[in-house]
């Protein structure tokens, strides 16, 4: 039900508000975290009965922090239940589309005003949806990448620069 409801609120601003302020919005960036693909079916990680509850009381015999369980020492201390672990993830995940959330996004973008996404979702939803890479950082890898990072090294080095035009340069000087 909350799902439909955050659709709703997404469907709003993409069908009324964005054209009605149709030239007066040139920069959108977009910052998300776990309850955009919640909708989707993903369970989130941290909450009580995510995915970390999930996996703590599947593996009860690592006394550690559930996010440990999915570290690159306890992957190499344990790689079968790693393995298992990961593919948990990846499960988890496999079955989920964009959410209206990550669709407005695409057309934020294809509007030329998104010029950012940041989330913290390991999902690859808004790669699914169509959000260009340059405009995408996903702070914690992606599944779709194989780069989670809490799994392995592939951390991103830098971002690309947001493009800005003399005046606006000149705007953010103050």
């Amino acid at each position: 039900m909350a799902a439909a409801r955050y659709d709703g609120v997404v469907s709003l601003i993409a069908s009324r508000m964005l054209p009605r302020a149709e030239g007066q919005i040139r920069r959108v960036v977009v910052a998300a975290g776990a309850g955009v693909s919640t909708g989707a079916g993903i369970p989130d990680f941290r909450s009580h009965g995510g995915f970390f509850d999930t996996v703590a009381q599947l593996y009860p015999q690592y006394a550690c922090a559930a996010e440990q369980l999915l570290s690159r020492s306890f992957a190499e201390a344990h790689p079968a239940d790693s393995a298992k672990i990961r593919q948990l993830v990846e499960t988890s995940m496999a079955k989920a589309k964009p959410t209206a959330s990550h669709l407005l996004c695409t057309l934020l973008q294809q509007k030329g005003i998104l010029q950012r996404v940041y989330t913290q979702n390991v999902d690859g939803l808004y790669a699914a949806a169509g959000v260009r890479e340059d405009l995408l950082v996903e702070a914690h890898g992606s599944v779709r990448k194989n780069n989670i990072v809490l799994c392995v090294a592939n951390v991103p080095c830098c971002f690309p620069p947001i493009k800005l035009t003399a005046v606006e340069r000149f705007q953010l000087r103050g």
